[in-house]
């Protein structure tokens, strides 16, 4: 049975630990990075046509339900989509887990000239989606509901269990807890793979020359599950 160490923020490190462990696969859980809100409102998102989402962690922002109404909420992917419906919204609208995916979407859904959209983001967050937003004609106000601090050193048995070859593969879904991982410098057992969510994650990694890399085949948890299972000839 293969041991993966989960990098991922909660409560998704959680999550992907108990949906490996029905497909036989060990886990150790160790976020690199901790979400904590930032209080903060804004008068714009009252009037918005829409809103969009980067990241489940923003979805505590939102306007109640009521208020959203009809509204579309664009989510960057099918997780951050799921777990807004459950939070009660109705018209959520999922893109394919990328800024550039969301921006199409957002290009083939709305009208440019259709009002102003509201973005609940992080206090750090990749521009591509506003560039191609704006080019597209959109009006886009921001506001920031949340930051992530990354971890400032490994717990003793995560470092421990890497340079001694109990951990057979390390999970990135976002590309700040690679650049973490790679700030770190863990030492690693020769056998160590790594599994990321995207090429743009896949990047830092090898740019650490850390060579045996795999990228999931789309930036989703189901993808990155499959690919487990082929990385380590499950059935």
């Amino acid at each position: 049975m293969p041991t993966i160490l989960i990098t991922r923020t909660q409560p998704g490190a959680d999550r992907l630990a108990k949906q490996l462990e029905t497909i036989g696969v060990a886990s150790l859980v160790c976020p690199l990075l901790v979400v904590e809100p930032v209080l903060a409102s804004s008068d714009e998102a009252k009037d918005a046509k829409g809103f969009i989402l980067t990241s489940a962690a923003a979805i505590t922002a939102l306007p109640d339900p009521a208020i959203v109404a009809a509204r579309p909420v664009f989510c960057v992917g099918a997780e951050t989509a799921r777990q807004t419906s459950q939070a009660g919204y109705q018209n959520v609208i999922p893109a394919k887990g990328s800024g550039k995916s969301l921006a199409r979407l957002i290009a083939k859904t709305a009208e440019a000239d259709g009002g102003k959209l509201h973005w609940y983001r992080g206090e750090v967050a990749d521009e591509t989606l506003l560039r191609h937003l704006n080019k597209a004609g959109f009006s886009v106000s921001q506001q920031i509901c949340y930051r992530t601090v990354s971890l400032s050193g490994l717990p003793e048995d995560i470092s421990q269990s890497l340079a001694g070859g109990a951990i057979d593969a390390v999970v990135f879904h976002s590309k700040r807890g690679a650049e973490c991982f790679r700030r770190l410098k863990p030492e690693l057992a020769p056998e160590v793979k790594f599994l990321a969510f995207s090429e743009q994650i896949a990047d830092v990694l090898i740019r650490a020359e850390w060579s045996d890399v795999t990228v999931a085949k789309r930036p989703n948890e189901a993808s990155m599950i499959a690919t487990l299972r082929q990385m380590f000839l499950l059935s």
